[in-house]
């Protein structure tokens, strides 16, 4: 179970209790909620399961990543990779995470310029993503860069390349300035994702791409016969696009939870995909005992629930251990409101799951499959959310009861499903993704 913990032990959350023992059975646990924390109480007897993934530390040092771009993994250092007069392009996702990636690009470039390459040489593209972010992006770069040049993918009006088709048939069409560089560089952070698996620089160098090869490779998820996170077409599609993409060093950072890194890695990008999406596994894979009758999920607090589209990776990480007529409490504050125009379009416009699958079938994006995606678990299960988004959102346009308190939400729950109901707890669960334990 790695760094989670499911048994009766104490463990700090953000300088406080993740949960503590009251008396009466009673357990009191904490869970992130944009910069803050709210509580929730619960009998121990309705506890199925707590899927907490700690704050432990591991090295907490940015040394393991300049050791890590110092000695990578079945390929030559960057020192020994450029070439007088090369031309250096670095590509890195610019929607925020547990670690900060400015500080990564500081190192990065770093060697670049180490390696006898002036700013001049150096251009670093913001990835898009696979979903549009608004306006979220790396602090000032422009400072570390000296005079390179910083510029941003723009799926839909940027200028790519043909570089060639996945065994799935999607056509890879890749950033252009990226595709024309000497020495190609990624920068990825791990982090458990429901639709790929595990996304890391492979994930950013399809954000790299045109929206129409992104889109190809959503759609595939669409398939009667698809297969979840990193078994199903799309992650194997993601990987064969990312190899096209002749990346001459990926790096690779393991956060753990409160910004610290774990660990780093850096190499090829299939080396650095084993050794980290290994460690990966032990660390963010929670194996829940048994399905919950209620799901109560955290969304981890700011920025993983500034929207309620961000918020929904955490749900979505955790659905699959959750009884097939069982509840759902969702914590996240929202404060930014329903985001993505996509999203909250399709949201608005159709009530049922059905009829936006038959939108994006015609034009696909990840925001209209978590639109669809969202519709179909509130269709299933019912959601009662604890927000500050305000009720017309949660309510009308939605759908969802609206809790004030996390206890409340629980309470919604325990009226439908029962008192005696089994419930299980993600405190952040866009850090982890959860499956049953599966038996001997």
């Amino acid at each position: 179970m790695g760094v989670f913990w499911a048994g009766w032990k104490l463990r700090q959350c953000i300088n406080r209790a993740t949960w503590q023992k009251w008396p009466s059975n009673l357990v009191e646990l904490w869970i992130p909620y944009g910069e803050v924390e709210v509580s929730v109480r619960l009998s121990d007897d309705n506890l199925a399961w707590l899927a907490d993934p700690g704050t432990e530390g591991g090295k907490q040092s940015l040394e393991v990543v300049r050791s890590a771009l110092q000695s990578p993994i079945d390929t030559k250092n960057l020192k020994e990779l450029i070439k007088p007069g090369s031309k250096v392009v670095i590509a890195i996702e610019k929607a925020p995470g547990r670690t900060d990636k400015a500080r990564l690009l500081q190192l990065v470039l770093e060697e670049v310029f180490s390696a006898g390459i002036p700013p001049s040489g150096v251009e670093v593209i913001l990835s898009s993503g696979t979903q549009p972010i608004g306006n979220e992006t790396l602090s000032d770069l422009n400072q570390l860069l000296k005079g390179g040049k910083l510029a941003s993918n723009d799926p839909r009006e940027g200028d790519f390349s043909e570089v060639g088709v996945t065994s799935f048939g999607t056509k890879v069409e890749l950033n252009r300035s990226f595709v024309n560089a000497d020495v190609r560089i990624v920068i990825g952070e791990i982090c458990a994702n429901w639709f790929y698996g595990f996304g890391g620089p492979w994930s950013v160098a399809l954000g790299m791409c045109s929206q129409s090869t992104i889109a190809q490779n959503g759609r595939l998820a669409l398939k009667k016969d698809a297969k979840r996170r990193d078994q199903g077409a799309v992650h194997l599609d993601l990987k064969e696009t990312a190899s096209m993409a002749k990346i001459d060093l990926a790096l690779a950072v393991v956060p753990s939870r409160g910004g610290t890194i774990h660990d780093a890695f850096a190499g090829t990008l299939e080396k650095v995909y084993e050794r980290s999406v290994d460690l990966a596994r032990k660390l963010f894979l929670f194996r829940a005992p048994k399905k919950a009758d209620i799901l109560l999920v955290g969304s981890g607090g700011l920025p993983f629930d500034s929207t309620l589209l961000r918020a929904c990776d955490a749900l979505f990480n955790f659905v699959e251990v959750i009884e097939k007529d069982g509840r759902i409490v969702l914590v996240a504050e929202c404060r930014d409101g329903p985001g993505g125009g996509t999203f909250f379009n399709l949201l608005y416009r159709f009530k049922e799951a059905g009829d936006v699958l038959s939108e994006i079938r015609k034009n696909f994006s990840l925001e209209g499959y978590k639109a669809m995606k969202l519709l179909e678990l509130r269709e299933k299960h019912g959601i009662s959310i604890v927000s500050a988004m305000p009720t017309y959102f949660s309510e009308k346009v939605f759908a969802f009861r609206t809790a004030d308190t996390a206890n409340e939400g629980l309470q919604n729950a325990f009226r439908y499903m029962g008192r005696e109901s089994k419930i299980g707890i993600a405190v952040d669960g866009s850090s982890s993704l959860a499956e049953v334990e599966q038996g001997p």
